[in-house]
């Protein structure tokens, strides 16, 4: 959540700069900036919708053997954290 905030305010500096850019150059620098920073924000939002899926489904082996806690906990594993 932090690092969405994070990135949401930085697209809004950015916006703010855009604005005062004295060279063309400098403004189509800044858009870049800004479509990698939506991109990550997208990406980021997909790893956390994958990461409480994988904890949802961990949390549904409660009381598992352990098998499938064994198998639960690799799942929960592959989740990519940043």
């Amino acid at each position: 959540m932090k690092k969405n905030l994070l990135i949401f305010l930085l697209l809004g500096v950015c916006t703010i700069f855009l604005s005062g850019c004295t060279s063309q150059e400098e403004a189509d620098n800044l858009k870049s900036d800004i479509a990698d920073l939506e991109s990550e924000v997208y990406n980021l939002k997909n790893t956390i919708e994958e990461c409480s899926s994988s904890i949802e489904d961990a949390q549904s082996y409660a009381g598992a053997d352990y098998e499938d806690m064994e198998y639960a906990l690799e799942n929960l594993q592959t989740c990519d954290y940043y």
